[in-house]
């Protein structure tokens, strides 16, 4: 029995046989995590925080266009987040 063979409108004789559901979610955990991961990282190359202070980073001056890359990056790795979370409500019906 192949996971495309089975009929999802009849729950009781299939319950428990297909992985569907298991792949959703983790897609969609995956999809949650990319999301902050990119927020995250986006805010911080757009506002350079900095942790520790240090007075010779003050002195350098910040590469704008190494900052556009990043946030141009991070943008791009939110929206296959999203792009995650949205798939995964299409996956249990596949």
């Amino acid at each position: 029995m192949s996971l495309l063979d089975i009929n999802f409108y009849d729950e009781e004789a299939n319950q428990g046989d297909s992985i569907w559901p298991f792949i959703g979610f983790w897609l969609f955990i995956a999809g949650v995590m990319l999301v902050l991961y990119g927020t995250v990282n986006l805010i911080s190359a757009w506002r350079d925080f900095r942790i520790f202070y240090d007075s010779s980073a003050m002195e350098e001056k910040p590469d704008r266009e190494l900052k556009k890359k990043q946030m141009k990056k991070y943008g791009i790795v939110i929206v296959v987040g999203v792009v995650l979370i949205i798939g995964t409500r299409f996956i249990q019906f596949a």
